[in-house]
């Protein structure tokens, strides 16, 4: 896109390309977008069973991310994972 300041001092478009010309999201970062994160009706459960045992749930996130065959394949990021709300959400929702 081109943008130009006219005599007037308004802004006019003088070149739009329609077409995206570079990467709009890298697919190692498509994983980030919200619309891209699922999680199993299990995973809220494993991530209660062992929070109720004692165990970090970074450690959980790093062994589910394992079992899925890496974080990009788990369908959530750390961030929501370790929010204990959020994961007492999750279990609600999924129980609904």
């Amino acid at each position: 896109m081109v943008i130009s300041r006219q005599q007037n001092g308004k802004y006019h478009v003088t070149f739009f390309e329609a077409k995206h010309n570079h990467e709009v999201v890298t697919p190692r970062s498509k994983r980030k977008l919200p619309s891209q994160r699922k999680i199993s009706a299990a995973q809220p459960a494993e991530a209660e069973l062992a929070k109720h045992s004692g165990i970090q749930q970074k450690l959980v996130f790093e062994f589910m991310s394992k079992q899925a065959g890496g974080r990009e394949n788990l369908g959530f990021t750390l961030k929501p994972f370790i929010d204990d709300a959020m994961c007492r959400r999750w279990v609600l929702v999924l129980k609904a």
